[in-house]
Formats: C-alpha cells, sequence, structure tokens
C-alpha cells in the first residue's frame, strides 16, 4: 500500500513539474497570428491555464515593482498572467516591451484593469510602450497562446 502511494505521489509530483496544461493548434494558418479559439473572455476569466513556456528573470531595482523580464516559448497554449497587482490608491504604471518576436502559432499580450482589456501589443513593433496613469484596481499583464512560438522582452515599473 505504501510503495502504490509513493508511485502514485511520485506521479503527480511529475506531472504538476512539466506544466501539463491545455494544447491548442495553430487552425489559421503560419502567417495569421491570431487566436482562433482562445476568447477575450477566457482570457478575463483565466479558466485554461497554460503550458510550454519559461521566463527568465532579469536586473530587478530597488522598487520592486521594476523587473525586466524575458518570456519564450516554441510551443505556448493557454493564458497566463505574467504580472498582477492590486493598486490601492491612484497610481501609475508604465509597461515597456523590447524584441517582441512571434514566429509561429497565434498570440496575443496585453494589459487589463479590473478584468477589461485597456491595451493589446503589437507583434511588428520592436519597441513598445504603455503608459496607465492616474487609476487604482487590478492591473495584470497576461498572454495567450496556440501552440504559439514567441520571445520578448517586458519592463513593468
Amino acid at each position: 500500500m505504501k510503495k502504490t502511494l509513493c508511485v502514485l505521489l511520485t506521479l503527480v509530483f511529475m506531472f504538476a513539474i512539466t506544466g501539463c496544461g491545455p494544447e491548442f493548434e495553430d487552425t489559421n494558418g503560419p502567417d495569421d497570428y491570431t487566436l482562433a479559439t482562445i476568447t477575450d473572455e477566457n482570457i478575463i476569466n483565466m479558466d485554461l491555464g497554460a503550458s510550454g513556456y519559461s521566463m527568465s528573470p532579469g536586473s530587478e531595482s530597488e522598487d520592486y515593482m521594476t523587473t525586466n523580464t524575458k518570456f519564450k516559448s516554441d510551443n505556448f497554449s493557454g493564458v497566463a498572467e505574467i504580472f498582477g497587482t492590486n493598486l490601492l490608491g491612484k497610481s501609475d504604471m508604465t509597461f515597456d516591451l523590447s524584441s517582441i518576436q512571434v514566429d509561429g502559432g497565434n498570440f496575443r499580450l496585453m494589459v487589463l484593469l479590473d478584468d477589461k482589456i485597456v491595451h493589446e501589443f503589437n507583434h511588428e513593433d520592436l519597441l513598445q510602450s504603455y503608459e496607465l496613469r492616474d487609476v487604482n484596481g487590478y492591473v495584470s499583464v497576461r498572454m495567450a497562446g496556440e501552440s504559439a512560438a514567441f520571445k520578448y522582452y517586458i519592463q513593468v515599473w
């Protein structure tokens, strides 16, 4: 009995660390990066999970909200929140995106404020910046993909 329980727990642990999640195929062709299956509602509700991406933390400043992080994947599927914070008082935030490159699949990267998509980053511009001024509420950055191959750097401050 103990041996069976240990094997079962080991298998559960292995599945947990491999990031098992949904897999979505790129159904709209290699030159169309728009999402074909995942909806805005899925992005807002975060009801799909995600798999297949990695992040490499960059430099951090003394301000806990300033980070420069690299995200990349060869086969990302689902919806992932890569940044989130609850602003209690009126605050300003800036999102700097650099070196975005989408090589395959379908991909979106966006900023949300209180479960509303307020900005979507463009795949075609290497350097982009978006500012939220004098806001409060829950601010997040989410990415959604269907078999997406991508890389980008983002700094939130």
